[in-house]
């Protein structure tokens, strides 16, 4: 049996002042390439729809992206750190709001690192640890596993409360094995989920989804750990951009949710990103079905009124005002630390098959008015057209010169005809091949298969005809 002293590698460690060391776990949260997005939302209701360290979490990442919200940002996320006993993040981040506040001129003495409050709270840190260390030791000597369990999750959480993420997964990954029911399974896979998304290592988190949907199975799984489960999985779809399936995913996740998982997403956020990505990739008939009369998913959008309006403008066939509400929320969905990779793409995408919605009633389409209902150039409009065409995504060809969009008539006859004619050589092929077995089984000429006694082998005769 395994010691109490597996249970971690070290304990926290000593205070760093280097902000490197402790931004080096959200590193790859950041957009590899500086954005300087221009967002319309109120930073302080944003941020009040998350808690624990996803609230931390998008704090920093608009900071990083958001020049015009950076110092109200950084004021924020090291307010909220001081409530966890992440010492080392509180010290980055107090180093990069000072910086930044000194270049905006708008230095505060509340700005400063608060040097007790690290001391304190590392030497609270460290005492935590050794007594959660201790008990788990008794635990393990008692052999009971519900005891076991818990000191198991009790120290991942104190590693995920320091930053610590990799041996909050090994506390958790421990816990699992002494899990006794489905619900203690359902916690410990969501809380390796939740600390592996943090940690951007989405393969641990597509394994651990398939452990949490196999004990979800379990009929005595409650219907909010599914909610949540779901909304990790669509998480997930959406980082490997798989569009069609998390768009369903997000439409089906049960409103139970929420207000129910803060620390990973919020019920807008599931709105936005089932409403982007079913917009993206669905078709007329589900876009109705399951964005504007699923009951479920109207609650959701209750909560986003903007994207409400979005569905039904592109239901309705206008683009003028698909095209105007997708660029007055760009920098605001930009903002989002899970959608940022994916806005653009999404909004080409909806773009896309807006056109060939637009496009698909008409046998001819005049160019210029196209251009204005999309609010382009008459040259961009062709240039995209042209690649829609291409792609296959619209059967049209363009009259370059009258600047007229000619859809691709199907001629009905011919390929009647043609499909006719296929149906007659298959026919003819069928019976010659026909033909030819019968005379040859006429004449004798078969092939007789005889296995061997003992023996695998197969032993073909060829019987002359008599």
């Amino acid at each position: 049996m395994a010691t109490a002293m597996e249970t971690s590698s070290t304990g926290p460690a000593a205070p760093a002042a280097t902000t490197s060391a402790a931004l080096s776990s959200l590193d790859r949260l950041l957009p590899s390439t500086p954005l300087r997005l221009h967002p319309r939302l109120d930073l302080e209701i944003y941020a009040s729809n998350y808690t624990g360290h996803a609230r931390i979490i998008r704090l920093l990442f608009i900071a990083a992206t958001c020049p015009d919200l950076r110092v109200d940002a950084l004021r924020s996320a090291m307010h909220d750190l001081k409530k966890t006993l992440n010492t080392k993040l509180y010290e980055a981040v107090g180093e990069d709001l000072r910086v930044a506040a000194a270049a905006a001129n708008v230095s505060r003495p509340e700005d400063r690192v608060d040097s007790a409050w690290v001391d304190a709270t590392f030497r609270k840190a460290q005492n935590l640890f050794e007594r959660l260390d201790t008990d788990l030791r008794g635990h393990r000597n008692t052999f009971i596993k519900e005891s076991i369990r818990m000191g198991n999750t009790d120290l991942g959480d104190h590693f995920y409360d320091r930053g610590e993420l990799s041996e909050a997964v090994k506390c958790y990954t421990r816990a699992r094995d002494y899990c006794t029911t489905t619900k203690h399974m359902m916690q410990v896979c969501l809380s390796v989920i939740q600390v592996n998304m943090e940690a951007s290592l989405w393969t641990t988190v597509s394994a651990y989804l398939a452990k949490g949907e196999a004990a979800a199975a379990d009929p005595s799984c409650d219907a909010l750990s599914q909610a949540k489960l779901a909304a990790c999985r669509g998480l997930y779809l959406l980082h490997e951009r798989q569009f069609n399936q998390a768009g369903k995913v997000f439409v089906d996740v049960s409103f139970d949710i929420c207000g129910n998982f803060s620390e990973v997403i919020a019920a807008q956020d599931i709105a936005i990103f089932g409403a982007l990505c079913g917009l993206a990739t669905f078709d007329r008939a589900e876009i109705k079905s399951k964005l504007i009369d699923l009951p479920n998913f109207r609650q959701f959008l209750e909560l986003v009124p903007e994207v409400r309006e979005l569905i039904q403008a592109f239901y309705h066939s206008r683009y003028a005002t698909v095209l105007t509400i997708m660029s007055s929320l760009h920098d605001d969905l930009a903002a989002d630390i899970h959608l940022n990779p994916h806005v653009s793409a999404l909004f080409a995408l909806i773009r896309s098959r807006a056109m060939q919605q637009y496009a698909s009633p008409f046998l001819s389409v005049d160019m210029s008015k196209m251009a204005t209902a999309f609010k382009t150039t008459i040259a961009d409009l062709e240039q995209e057209l042209v690649a829609l065409i291409i792609a296959g995504q619209i059967s049209a060809r363009i009259d370059s010169h009258n600047k007229v969009l000619y859809a691709r008539q199907v001629d009905t006859r011919s390929a009647t005809f043609h499909r006719a004619l296929q149906f007659g050589e298959e026919y003819d092929y069928a019976s010659k091949a026909l033909l030819m077995r019968v005379a040859l089984l006429k004449c004798g000429l078969g092939v007789n298969s005889k296995s061997k006694s003992g023996a695998g082998d197969v032993d073909r005769e060829m019987h002359p005809r008599r």
